[in-house]
């Protein structure tokens, strides 16, 4: 955080000829889980994004936004368990506000943005996919193992990460067209719970402790997207 912090200012001081200004944005992209090009697990999804954006001068502006997205490649990571799920343990409604810091470089009538910054996350609705959890928390214990993990949640909670990329375009004046990549790592406590069996009886001690206290909520992947923007 306070290198993001350091950069700014340095952005900011170095920035020639501030002339504040104003762009509204709207985009449409597909969004690529982790979990579906390292693992082959999960689907792909479309996001829909709605960004303002203040410029500070020709090179520089803040933009903030939210992008919004129904999510099949939500993973769960541990630091204390090996190896790490390798199948998503959720489908969620997401909500993701955003600020950055965005570089504008023109070329001609053309152009291309470096951007990055920070993202909350909000689940209006977040769905567990029982069989990837069971099988997963199963082949943990060793063969033969049979889990049965009814009625998971998670404690409720706000995602906190950051979003980096960069797009090309063209700049019709008033308005300018371009195509964006972005890639997002933005997390939470899991805070994993319910009714766990295991081989028919109740776990003495419910979920692994590790599992309770260690595990972390993931949302990282990449969007590939395309926008129009209007200026003010």
């Amino acid at each position: 955080m306070r290198r993001i912090a350091v950069i700014s200012a340095c952005l900011l001081a170095a920035a020639p000829g501030f002339s504040f200004g104003f762009d509204a944005s709207a985009g449409v992209s597909i969004y690529i889980p982790e979990s579906l090009y390292e693992h082959g697990q999960g689907s792909i999804s479309v996001e829909t994004d709605v960004q303002y954006s203040f410029e500070l001068s020709k090179y520089l502006s803040v933009p903030v936004g939210v992008s919004y997205d129904k999510i099949f490649g939500l993973e769960a990571a541990n630091p204390v368990e090996t190896p790490q799920p390798q199948s998503p343990w959720f489908f969620a409604d997401s909500v993701m506000p955003y600020a950055e810091l965005k570089v504008h470089l023109p070329v001609g009538p053309f152009y291309g943005d470096l951007f990055g910054g920070l993202a909350a996350n909000w689940y209006a609705t977040l769905t567990p996919i029982g069989q990837n959890i069971e099988s997963y928390l199963a082949a943990q214990k060793g063969p033969g193992t049979i889990i049965s993990f009814t009625n998971p949640v998670v404690a409720p909670g706000v995602g906190l990460g950051w979003v980096a990329g960069g797009d090309l375009g063209v700049d019709l004046g008033k308005m300018k067209l371009d195509v964006s990549f972005t890639y997002r790592d933005v997390s939470q406590p899991l805070g994993l719970s319910g009714s766990y069996y295991e081989n028919g009886s109740t776990a003495p001690n419910g979920l692994d402790a590790s599992w309770a206290s260690e595990a972390t909520l993931v949302m990282r992947g990449i969007s590939i997207g395309v926008n129009g923007t209007v200026s003010f």
